[in-house]
């Protein structure tokens, strides 16, 4: 139920929040930030949700592939 990421990076970000939790104030107020504008705000939210449903499956292994040189690795993500 808690999962409603629309992307593969979401998901493994969510995993990664959700097992070793920020700790720094500032930062978690300028989160807490962004998801009340969100909540308050449905239109704002469908659309940044339809704009990442948009995006490639794996783009941030794609991007670190790319950033890597391994072409052939940035062609087969997601192919399996």
């Amino acid at each position: 139920m808690l999962d409603r990421t629309k992307t593969r990076c979401g998901a493994r970000l969510l995993r990664a929040s959700l097992l070793q939790p920020l700790r720094d104030v500032p930062t978690l107020n300028g989160r807490y930030d962004a998801v009340q504008e969100l909540a308050q705000d449905f239109d704002v939210a469908g659309a940044v949700g339809a704009c990442l449903a948009r995006l490639p499956p794996d783009m941030d292994r794609q991007g670190g592939a790319a950033k890597a040189g391994d072409a052939w690795a940035v062609g087969s993500v997601g192919r399996r």
